[in-house]
């Protein structure tokens, strides 16, 4: 399972992960909490039918079972979660002066 720091997902463009999570909602790609848990997500693949992979925030990590997270930075299954969450708006993360 592909390991990215929940805290270090903030510092790459926030633009990029909003597309991310557009991207997997275009394509129908759903996310469900596993028993109302916050922390575990069973997200469906868009491009094999009956496939859910699993993102998971355990100790600080934001992790997903899908291949491709392991070669890349951004993951449509890390980020519909992340939505979902509403950690993707714009004002989430960002200080007040």
């Amino acid at each position: 399972m592909a390991t990215m720091r929940l805290s270090s997902w903030r510092e790459i463009d926030l633009a990029i992960w909003q597309r991310m999570a557009e991207r997997a909602r275009r394509e129908g790609v759903r996310a469900y909490r596993l028993n109302g848990d916050p922390r575990h997500w069973a997200v469906t693949s868009a491009s094999q039918s009956g496939v859910a992979y699993e993102v998971t925030f355990l100790d600080g990590d934001l992790l997903c079972s899908c291949p491709g997270s392991a070669y890349y930075r951004y993951c449509k299954h890390r980020a519909l979660v992340l939505a979902e969450l509403g950690l993707l708006e714009p004002e989430f993360g960002s200080e007040a002066a």
